[in-house]
């Protein structure tokens, strides 16, 4: 048994998405405004595809205004048959409803995408619909979806869809139009024009059908025999354009599918792309804030940079200050004559050995003179105790102000050094750094 199972709206009448069962008997309730109407009209228009008979009333948005405002507003009608179910697609082509034939039940990642996204792309759809699933060509005539549907069509790719085999329907379509729109609902009419529309009787000649036919067969003859009319010099003009049309439609065939080809890459690189640029946008907020943080690192250890090479500047200030008095110092040394002193100080070696010898001949002299010796030696020691402990004392200043000079001299001097090449090494190894740094967050930011 053949019969609607299901009707889909997807944008469709300010439905979002709805799927309404009609396999059986179905009662809608509802208050004014809930669709019941427009769910009426939906299941009024898969039987007479009339746009004008659907009450429509004057002042109402029109049909295809209402129902396919949007290139991806869609209404599907699933219909079982005895072999399985198939699926009408109803869409908007230019304008206006259009129909096509899905071999298939419906399925709803065909128009769906996983992040629920309506698809409008035909050829799209067509990608999400099995390669095994016969799809017809677009249908833009009503009448002619009327006579697939009842049995009315020479053409045998659409017998599969057809609900009656009937050559006169037409009181079909017109009886149910009568019952939605509840206008002569008696039960003797509706049986009548049902059996009416079943019955095989012979209708009368229709002779505008058969001069159409006979216009197109006139047609037709002259067009076969401008195929076999030859020119003088033998050849056939007709067959030569037909070879170069034949091979301009190869040519556009083939174009059209690298169209294709390339409308799919476009397409890959699209979706490619609106992949990456949240990552891409994300990555660039992470390198813009580790830019930033950077560029405060770099202001915080630029200001500490300056704070020690001011410190550093200071304390070289108090280094130089330091070896300016110790240069003083030593003018105020040479003005005293230190030369001479430091010569002298130098001699004292031999001056001692030369006291030496003077004090052994001076004992050797006076051992015969032993009171005067004892007296000498007395005052002699007492004096020579004074000049040594004067001498002494005088030495031992010199000598640690020499060393105290000297000292603090090495440890200016090696202070200043110091000093100095660590101001150099941390500016170099900070510019360095820097420099570095720099460079990395150039490369980051291109």
């Amino acid at each position: 048994m053949k019969y609607l199972n299901k009707v889909i709206f997807i944008n469709s009448a300010n439905i979002p998405y709805a799927e309404i069962a009609v396999d059986g008997n179905v009662h809608f309730t509802g208050t004014q405004g809930v669709g019941k109407s427009t769910v009426l009209r939906a299941l009024l228009f898969f039987y007479n595809a009339d746009k004008h008979r659907l009450g429509i009333q004057q002042g109402q948005k029109p049909f295809d205004e209402f129902y396919f405002r949007q290139s991806n507003s869609y209404i599907l009608y699933e219909v079982m048959r005895e072999n399985g179910a198939y699926t009408i697609l109803v869409g908007r082509y230019q304008g206006r409803a259009s129909w096509r034939f899905i071999d298939a039940p419906y399925k709803r990642e065909w128009l769906i995408t996983e992040d629920k996204q309506v698809l409008s792309d035909w050829i799209r759809i067509r990608e999400r619909i099995d390669k095994n699933v016969a799809v017809s060509a677009r249908i833009e005539s009503g009448a002619m979806f009327k006579d697939i549907i009842f049995g009315n069509t020479r053409d045998s790719k659409y017998a599969r869809y057809a609900l009656v085999q009937s050559s006169h329907y037409q009181n079909i379509p017109r009886s149910i139009q009568n019952v939605f729109l509840n206008t002569k609902l008696d039960a003797d009419f509706v049986k009548n024009t049902l059996i009416q529309s079943m019955t095989e009787e012979d209708l009368p000649i229709d002779l505008q059908t058969y001069r159409r036919l006979v216009t197109d067969f006139e047609r037709e003859y002259d067009e076969i025999d401008c195929w076999f009319r030859q020119s003088r010099d033998g050849s056939f003009p007709v067959r030569q354009q037909a070879m170069k049309i034949a091979d301009q439609g190869r040519k556009i065939i083939a174009l059209d599918q690298q169209l294709l080809d390339v409308w799919h890459m476009l397409n890959e690189a699209v979706a490619f792309s609106e992949q990456q640029i949240p990552l891409l946008e994300d990555k660039a907020k992470e390198v813009k804030s580790s830019i930033e943080k950077e560029r405060t690192r770099e202001r915080e250890l630029t200001a500490d940079y300056d704070k020690e090479k001011a410190q550093l500047n200071q304390d070289l200030g108090a280094k130089k200050g330091k070896l300016a008095d110790i240069a003083k110092a030593r003018k105020e040394f040479d003005a005293l004559g230190i030369g001479p002193i430091l010569a002298l100080a130098d001699r004292e070696t031999a001056i001692r050995q030369e006291t030496t010898d003077k004090q052994t001949l001076l004992d050797g002299l006076l051992r015969t003179h032993a009171s005067i010796e004892e007296k000498y030696k007395v005052l002699k020691g007492n004096l020579e105790n004074a000049r040594q402990a004067f001498e002494n004392s005088q030495k031992e200043a010199y000598y640690n102000k020499q060393a105290e000079l000297q000292k603090q001299r090495i440890k200016l001097d090696e202070d200043r050094t110091q000093k100095r090449n660590r101001v150099i090494e941390v500016s170099n190894s900070w510019r360095h750094d820097s420099d570095e740094r720099w460079q990395m967050l150039l490369a980051d930011q291109s």
